[in-house]
C-alpha cells in the first residue's frame, strides 16, 4: 500500500492433484533426502525397495509432509510405495544421485 517492497526466503511450492501422493525431487541427492506429500496419512506406510523387492526403508506416516533421509541408500535406482490398509494406493520409481 505504501509502495514498500517486501521480500521473503525462498519457498518451496509443490502441488498433488486432489487424492493423490508426491515424492519429491526426483532425482535426489543422497544427503538431502525426499520429501512426500499423503492426502490422508492416518494407517499409511511408504516403503522404499530395490529392483529385487527387498525392502529397504519402512515408514508409518503421521502427517501430510514428511521428510525420508536417504543417505542409508546407495546411488541409484529404487522403487516407492504408499500402502494403506493392506493395499497399494500409489507406487512410482526413484533415483538417486
Amino acid at each position: 500500500m505504501n509502495g514498500a517492497v517486501i521480500y521473503s526466503g525462498k519457498e518451496n511450492v509443490a502441488y498433488a492433484a486432489p487424492g493423490k501422493h508426491l515424492v519429491y525431487p526426483v532425482p535426489a541427492s543422497r544427503t538431502t533426502g525426499i520429501t512426500i506429500f499423503t492426502p490422508v496419512p492416518v494407517g499409511e506406510n511408504f516403503i522404499i525397495t530395490d529392483a529385487t523387492g527387498r525392502t529397504l526403508v519402512r515408514k508409518e506416516l503421521n502427517s501430510p509432509f514428511e521428510t525420508i533421509q536417504t543417505a542409508t541408500l546407495q546411488k541409484g535406482i529404487y522403487f516407492y510405495m504408499f500402502i494403506k490398509e493392506g493395499i497399494m494406493v500409489a507406487s512410482g520409481k526413484l533415483i538417486l544421485l
